[in-house]
Formats: structure tokens, sequence, C-alpha cells
């Protein structure tokens, strides 16, 4: 693929050279001029239901190669988003869209939407109104609290958590432990919480933080257009509210 991109980064034009040897001179050594044919053309966002104080939404459009890899297509997408020529796009191929909303006055605290598209097209995203929560109590495993109403009587509702910390592997060496936990409201029930496990007796898991160590939180529920944590099916979506922040752990 050959992909040409404006001076914001998007994606202005593409061609998929089918049957390319690897290694080999691309185009067998013929130069590459791309024409208007090979230019992407503009399919419009429209966002709906931004809450007051929240920002103008951004979305991080990518294509998705048939689950061989991802391209992304724009960072910031604002009103539109680029389509690739039908001759840059492969059987299989789907365009995936992550558009944010952050509220101006409280870091951590955003509206979030997501689409999967079998084909380029318009889309719309109809955000849910926000939530605000504080946090979870400073815990090495902490327990979180959903009291939220924005998707009651929905189906494909979902409560997710996530907690990393630095971890420290030599003086020049940073990487990030990561747990995540996500449980369904037909699994939740009439429970508000929700508890990341302690499973470091088990082979392979990890050891929660230890005392001092700055840990990163985030909540979000979604409510998505088929059952959570199954296969999407094509032309999937979501949309969500969300918050992160940080404590020390005890």
């Amino acid at each position: 693929m050959v992909l040409v991109n404006g001076a914001d980064g998007t994606v202005a034009a593409a061609r998929d050279f089918k049957g390319q040897t690897i290694p080999g001179a691309l185009n067998g050594g013929t130069t590459v001029a791309l024409n208007t044919a090979d230019k992407a053309a503009s399919q419009p966002i429209t966002y709906n239901a931004v809450p007051a104080g929240y920002s103008q939404p951004t979305t991080h459009v990518a294509l998705e190669l048939g689950g061989a890899g991802a391209l992304t297509l724009a960072t910031s997408a604002n009103g539109s988003y680029p389509a690739l020529p039908a001759s840059a796009v492969e059987s299989g191929d789907t365009y995936f869209l992550l558009s944010i909303s952050p509220n101006s006055a409280k870091i951590g605290e955003a509206v979030v939407g997501s689409a999967t598209l079998s084909a380029a097209a318009p889309v719309s995203f109809n955000f849910p109104p926000p939530w605000t929560y504080a946090g979870p109590a400073p815990a090495s495993l902490p327990s979180f609290t959903f009291q939220y109403a924005g998707f009651s009587g929905k189906t494909g509702v979902a409560d997710e958590v996530a907690i990393s910390w630095l971890n420290n592997t030599s003086a020049n060496s940073y990487t990030y432990n990561y747990i995540q936990v996500i449980a369904t409201a037909n699994f939740q029930g009439s429970a508000t919480t929700l508890a990341v496990p302690d499973l470091s007796a088990v082979a392979g898991f990890l050891a929660p933080p230890a005392s001092g160590k700055t840990v990163t939180w985030s909540a979000t529920i979604t409510q998505a257009s088929s059952a959570p944590l199954q296969p999407t099916p094509p032309d999937y979506s979501w949309t969500g509210v969300s918050n992160t922040g940080t404590y020390t752990a005890p």
C-alpha cells in the first residue's frame, strides 16, 4: 500500500499493489504516480448529544486489514473521515472509528463512541449522558462503584475497570503492568460494584501493585449494538462513558 498524507496526517490518497513481491522493487521499479482515481473520498461524521461543557469530539480512524494489522487513516478527524478508493480496499477490510469528547472542566472524564464498518459510509455517534465518578478508594486491588442510569433498560451494557502501574525492570527499561476486568450488566444484576480480583496465586498472573506505587485507574460503562464479550458482527458500534485518574497504593 502507498499512502499520501495531508499536512495534518490524514490520508489523502492510496493505492494497493496486489501481487507485490517481498522483498522486491515496489511496482517493478517503475515510479509510483498517484492520480485522481487514488484520491480518498470524504465521509461525514455526525456528533449528537455532546454534553454541555464537553469539547468538540475528535475521531481516530483506521482501516483494519482483514485481521492482518491496521492502517491509520486519521488521528483527529472532526466532521468527516477519509474513505479509500475501492481499488485500495480488499475483501474483509473494515473501517474502525473511535470518537472521544472529554469534559473540558474535569480531566479524565469523557464520553466515547466507536463504529466498525464493513464498507465506508456516513457515521453518526449518539453520545450518552455524562457520568462523573471520583474513582475508587486507594487499594492494591480496588473496588469500583457504578451508579449510572444513562443506559437503563438497554441491552448490550457492560462495566469495565482497569488498573496499571509502572514496572521498573531495569534502570533503562520501563514497562507497565495492567489488569482489566469486564462484567456484563446481565452478570452484575443489581450489583453496583466491581472489584479487581486477587489472582496472584495463579501461575502467570500479576501480584498487586506494591505500597507506594502510582496506580492509574479507569472505569468505563459501554452500551453496544450486540452482546458484549462475543464475536463482533459486521457494522458493530458502541457508545460509553469513562473516567480515569491516579492514586498511590497504600
